[in-house]
């Protein structure tokens, strides 16, 4: 039989589970915390933390243990949105080092490199507030 088709877990067991997901929902906190004060540079650490809650969130739904759809929508949310800010960072990285590499032809990427800066501002902001309303706020 396959364990999420079991759904058997002793209270103790239950328990457990239920206290490892309070931890890393404070852990997923406190990086959120942390982005609120450090900002880009402490994104990576909140997508780590947040993507250990969701793998979490996940198993203890398949065991029948601490169900929480809406908390497991919103990670999963988060971790694609931090996903995206964090590839367009490192691209603005490439674009950049490109342009030093290269200054000839780097001057002709100005436009590109100022683009995606915009846009990693933009999309931290609205990742920023929304690790606000849903997680830190939602404590």
């Amino acid at each position: 039989m396959r364990l999420a088709q079991r759904r058997v877990l002793t209270p103790r067991t239950g328990s457990a589970v239920n206290t490892c997901l309070d931890r890393s929902q404070r852990a997923v906190r406190a990086a959120c915390r942390r982005m609120q004060d450090r900002g880009l540079e402490a994104l990576h650490g909140a997508r780590v933390a947040i993507k250990v809650y969701r793998y979490q969130l996940e198993l203890a739904g398949a065991l029948g243990a601490g169900a929480r759809p809406a908390e497991l929508a919103t990670m999963r949310r988060l971790q694609k949105e931090f996903g995206a800010i964090t590839d367009l960072e490192l691209l603005r990285r490439e674009v950049r080092r490109y342009a030093r590499r290269h200054p000839r032809r780097g001057r002709a990427l100005t436009v590109t490199r100022r683009s995606l800066e915009r846009a990693c501002s933009r999309r931290f902001a609205r990742a920023l507030a929304a690790a606000s309303r849903d997680v830190i706020v939602a404590a």
